[in-house]
């Protein structure tokens, strides 16, 4: 059942989403042929229209990554807890089963719209040299670091990447938590979704803090900064990393667990 959980959510995340996309690779081929045009025009017009479709398509990137989040909390608040929400949960499905599904395809689309806009810049700089040099200088980076870490920056990047995942989970699980919780009560609900979601983000950045003071003021950053035993700094790199994936993976449960227990026992739907 969670697979046509997931084939509907996608299907209907994506209603809303491949506009977007298309519409920012549009505007990433206007903005390669506006820079052309600044660069090789004296005209004081084109040159002015050609900033406006830039600043234009810089904005659109801004607007793309916000639609995605407001996808996931529109598809969430309206599957699950607003009216459609009745006909949702008489389906034969697990509380567990519709966070899921809805989960699952807010972090998948999160990953495709950053893929979007890496995709559309790469169109709005094509044939500039910025293309060139940008591959150049990652080419360059990813060589120093095989050739200093060796093994090491496999896992460095391979633990990136999961932290990248796991942050999203945080992400789309604290407005699942702070909806839930807001709509729990009779009246005022996205009102007290937002008050909520402002709570667990304080708390949040609290916690990174904490975090923050706690690391400097250990040992680990004595070792990282000793650069005359590179392997002990490799280790120290990996330990970082691992906990603040393990942070991130432990406030994705606390979340996860929070909704699941609001969906439960504390739904209000009237």
């Amino acid at each position: 059942m969670l697979g046509k959980l997931l084939k509907h959510e996608f299907r209907a995340a994506g209603r809303m989403m491949l506009p977007v996309w298309l519409a920012l690779l549009v505007l990433g081929v206007f903005t390669n042929l506006a820079t052309r045009i600044m660069v090789d025009s004296d005209a004081l017009a084109l040159n002015i229209l050609g900033v406006l479709i830039v600043v234009l398509f810089v904005f659109g990137c801004v607007a793309a990554s916000v639609m995605s989040i407001v996808t996931m909390v529109l598809r969430f608040q309206r599957s699950v807890l607003s009216r459609e929400g009745y006909l949702t949960h008489t389906l034969p499905v697990s509380t567990h089963s519709l966070i899921w599904s809805r989960m699952i395809v807010a972090v998948v689309y999160q990953v495709l719209t950053v893929g979007v806009i890496v995709g559309s810049t790469a169109i709005a700089v094509f044939r500039t040299g910025i293309v060139q040099e940008a591959i150049s200088v990652f080419r360059l980076a990813l060589q120093e670091l095989m050739a200093q870490a060796h093994i090491h920056g496999v896992f460095y990047i391979v633990e990136f990447v999961v932290m990248m995942l796991a942050g999203g989970l945080v992400c789309c699980l604290m407005f699942y938590t702070a909806l839930s919780i807001g709509h729990s009560f009779a009246n005022h609900k996205m009102l007290l979704s937002v008050v909520f979601y402002f709570v667990l983000y304080c708390a949040n950045q609290l916690l990174g803090l904490l975090m923050i003071v706690a690391t400097v003021n250990s040992r680990l950053v004595q070792d990282l900064l000793d650069t005359r035993y590179m392997q002990q700094v490799f280790l120290d790199t990996h330990l970082l990393m691992g906990l603040v994936i393990g942070v991130l993976l432990v406030l994705s449960a606390i979340y996860y667990i929070l909704t699941t227990v609001m969906l439960k026992r504390k739904l209000n739907l009237a």
